[in-house]
């Protein structure tokens, strides 16, 4: 009767190797996180400068009632703009902001103004005692672009994971 010996080599530096991979992502998640949420910032300024057409969505122009509200802001210097829309003291575009938290592994954008979502979505509001019609005007969007961009971040940090724990 023939003898068959089998061999392993390798299994405990596997299982290091696997423990330090795994400690890596653990840890350093917060690092695309971040990323991400600090390059959609980027996007949504560059959305501001093109007024909408980042996301495919140019935003409307202003009616004439608000064109006028606006010039008699700006002579009172209450306003920085006239024809711009979304732009009158620059509160909504430098009210976005991003916060990561490592303990939870998540990464978020945020608007500190709480006129913000009535822009993004539409809406109609009182303003000045009388009724008016918001339309939209898209803020910012996740769409396929922006997936792919979060995707394109995690895949680079994936990959440079994987290349540190190399044996």
């Amino acid at each position: 009767m023939a003898n068959i010996t089998i061999k392993v080599t390798g299994i405990n530096s596997l299982i290091r190797d696997y423990g330090k991979f795994r400690k890596d992502m653990q840890h350093n998640m917060v690092v695309p996180l971040g990323d991400s949420a600090a390059k959609y910032l980027k996007v949504i300024h560059v959305n501001f400068n093109n007024r909408g057409r980042t996301f495919g969505e140019s935003w409307p122009p202003l009616s004439p009632a608000t064109i006028a509200e606006k010039r008699r802001l700006v002579a009172q210097r209450k306003s920085k703009a006239i024809n711009k829309p979304l732009v009158r003291t620059g509160a909504l575009q430098q009210g976005f902001g991003r916060q990561t938290k490592k303990s939870a592994n998540e990464s978020y954008v945020y608007n500190t103004q709480s006129y913000a979502i009535v822009h993004q979505e539409g809406a109609t509001v009182t303003y000045h005692g009388r009724n008016v019609t918001v339309p939209r005007r898209v803020l910012a969007e996740v769409d396929d672009e922006r997936i792919n961009m979060v995707a394109t971040i995690f895949t680079k940090w994936f990959n440079g994971i994987v290349s540190r724990n190399k044996v």
